[in-house]
């Protein structure tokens, strides 16, 4: 699993061309977004917090789709 790869599939889906808005977003310093994808980390628990709709089984593993499946009404 890449993690840095998720990482970046999670920015661009929310259309955050700057790491500076994305780290915004989580609510974290942007030295620590720089810090993550450097390692290839991250604190999963808190994108799954911010990023409700993301799939948690690809968030941990890669597998999968990004986002959760979303029941159509009719």
């Amino acid at each position: 699993m890449d993690k840095l790869l998720i990482l970046n599939s999670i920015q661009k889906h929310y259309g955050f061309e700057k790491d500076t808005h994305f780290a915004e977003f989580l609510g974290i310093p942007d030295q620590n977004l720089y810090k993550w994808k450097s390692i290839c980390a991250f604190d999963a628990e808190l994108i799954y917090t911010k990023c409700p709709q993301i799939n948690a089984n690809w968030l941990l593993t890669g597998q999968g789709e990004m986002l959760k499946c979303q029941r159509s009404l009719f």
